[in-house]
């Protein structure tokens, strides 16, 4: 009786074994191609780190209005869904503003920090700024070198693996360089495969200095920008030249 049945058995482990591998292959394919890419607006679209600034409490979709463009109580307002702020980081990017840019114009709007939650009066109210700046009706936000925006750590470059995630002011002395042609790497510390490096891209070049490896090499900055992690160390990439700053 048990022989019989093996061949049953073996046909259906085999038939089980095929349908978990399909089930686990359309799952990676799914966070491929649906999760990951709106995984990056989001993360970028945050004031705050890590899952940086969840649902005011309470909050529900709402449609500010079906209208192309109207202007309510003197401000601009968009016609887009506004949920939270992964919708107002699509609006200021569209608006070409800077992570510091966008942070800025929150602070100067809502003169809350980054790690404070928005109530959803204040999300309109910044969306509606960022629409008027799209437009060209109010000019960006003017970051300042020299005052950070309230709200961000200031820590320091030992402490950067705690941290990612998060917005944070980095200090300490650049100790060695390299650029690649591809990207400039300054570290903090002679063993650049663990301890923090700071990252400019070659796109972005043309908005710092000639030769950033030399122009940072022995100076003492104070950077900021958000914490990642990178084949098992800190990074900060900068896009802009406002997130570094030599100190005297």
């Amino acid at each position: 009786m048990t022989e019989k049945h093996n061949p049953d058995l073996k046909q259906f482990l085999v038939r089980l074994g095929i349908t978990v591998v399909a089930a686990i292959l359309v799952m990676y394919l799914a966070k491929v191609w649906f999760v990951d890419p709106f995984y990056q607006v989001y993360k970028w679209s945050h004031f705050r780190g890590r899952v940086l600034l969840p649902r005011t409490q309470g909050q529900t979709s709402r449609q500010v209005n079906t209208s192309p463009i109207t202007k309510t109580a003197g401000r601009i307002r968009p016609t887009k869904e506004i949920t939270g702020p992964q919708e107002l980081g699509v609006l200021a990017h569209e608006a070409g503003l800077t992570l510091e840019e966008f942070a800025a114009l929150g602070q100067e709007i809502t003169g809350k920090g980054m790690n404070e939650p928005l109530t959803p009066q204040e999300i309109d109210a910044i969306a509606g700024a960022l629409e008027e700046i799209k437009r060209g009706e109010r000019p960006k936000p003017t970051i300042s070198t020299s005052r950070q925006p309230a709200g961000i750590k200031v820590i320091s470059w030992q402490d950067a693996a705690k941290h990612y995630g998060e917005y944070v002011t980095v200090e300490g002395t650049i100790v060695t360089t390299h650029n690649s042609g591809k990207a400039c790497f300054l570290n903090f510390h002679p063993n650049y495969k663990r301890y923090l490096t700071v990252v400019i891209f070659a796109s972005a070049f043309p908005r710092f200095p000639a030769k950033p490896e030399n122009y940072y090499h022995g100076k003492k900055v104070r950077v900021s920008g958000y914490i990642k992690e990178y084949k098992g160390k800190p990074e900060i990439i900068l896009n802009d030249p406002s997130q570094i700053e030599i100190l005297k």
